[in-house]
């Protein structure tokens, strides 16, 4: 799995402390190791619900990153759309998580 990073991505780790950047290189270290089944597997990822978008979101200990997959051929990319920290003022409209291949109402 390739891992691909957009501009969002980018300007939002800039704006990050330094800690939280670490967060997020050591995450980024994880992820070039893992598989997509052993990202779903792992219960760190997280499906926004959403009837129109595959948007999921990675959580660790206090960092959150948005992120959406995409096929190439045989090959599934895994895009990086933004990262912020778990308690973040970007982070105050409720959104409604879901585990990948569970049930919502």
């Amino acid at each position: 799995m390739r891992i691909l990073i957009t501009e969002q991505f980018n300007k939002a780790v800039k704006k990050l402390n330094e800690d939280d950047q670490k967060s997020v290189f050591t995450l980024f270290t994880q992820l070039q190791a893992t598989t997509k089944k052993e990202l779903f597997e792992s219960g760190k990822l997280m499906k926004i619900a959403s009837p129109d978008e595959n948007i999921y979101v990675i959580r660790s200990r206090f960092i959150r990153v948005f992120c959406t997959f995409e096929a190439e051929g045989e090959e599934e990319d895994l895009i990086l759309l933004d990262a912020i920290r778990k308690n973040s003022s970007r982070l105050k409209v409720p959104v409604n998580l879901t585990r990948p291949g569970s049930r919502t109402r």
